[in-house]
């Protein structure tokens, strides 16, 4: 059981899905891979899905994996709460999947907002989640808090505060800097940087695809 906990440590996740819904019939890929600075084998590889179905309810498959060693997958379904035309958006998920092998359960809950401030505009969000194995044994709970800022018409700039709680260790904090450039209507890269600043050694450097569909 502590390696299943080890690896929910190491595969925590950079893609932060917020709580607004996408429009019914459109859906988002992301595609990353996280290149770790000390150890080039340590490497990560993400696959990210959302499609929008309807009443607001959004499809998300979730995958990581660490070459043939350690993989989580997730399949869920996003709800909106609440009034979906006020600013601050709320939403909830729940689905099944697996870590390592184990069967798992995931719920999760989404708050964010957009701003803007003179030709200036961005967003934040705080997405909290938690995983149950070996039929609710063992939970791990993890939140990520994100910053955007629109810095001109294709380039934006993403920090993110990453934190987890695992049951059977100690809790972790890890900062990511990333910038995203969009070069169609369509598609657009990331470029960051992951580090631990609580109780992990992380030291990551993050490519990433945006496709939208």
């Amino acid at each position: 059981m502590f390696r299943v906990l080890l690896i929910l440590f190491l595969l925590t996740t950079s893609v932060s899905a917020g709580p607004w819904p996408r429009e019914e019939g459109k859906g988002f890929l992301s595609f990353s891979l996280d290149l770790d600075a000390e150890e080039l084998e340590d490497n990560f590889v993400s696959f990210y899905l959302e499609y929008g179905l309807s009443r607001g309810r959004t499809l998300v498959i979730d995958r990581q994996e660490r070459g043939d060693e350690i993989a989580k997958t997730f399949a869920l379904i996003r709800f909106p709460l609440g009034n979906p035309d006020r600013n601050l958006k709320l939403a909830y998920d729940v689905g099944l999947g697996t870590v390592d092998s184990h069967f798992a359960l995931r719920t999760g809950f989404s708050v964010g907002r957009g701003w803007s401030m003179g030709n200036r505009s961005g967003w934040w969000t705080l997405d909290s989640r938690a995983l149950l194995l070996d039929e609710g044994d063992e939970a791990i709970f993890e939140s990520d808090l994100t910053f955007g800022i629109q810095l001109t018409d294709r380039l934006k700039a993403i920090s993110q505060l990453q934190g987890g709680v695992p049951s059977d260790s100690s809790a972790y904090a890890k900062f990511a800097q990333s910038f995203v450039l969009q070069t169609s209507k369509t598609r657009h890269y990331l470029l960051g940087v992951t580090t631990g600043i609580y109780e992990s050694d992380t030291l990551q450097v993050n490519v990433g695809l945006w496709q939208d569909f």
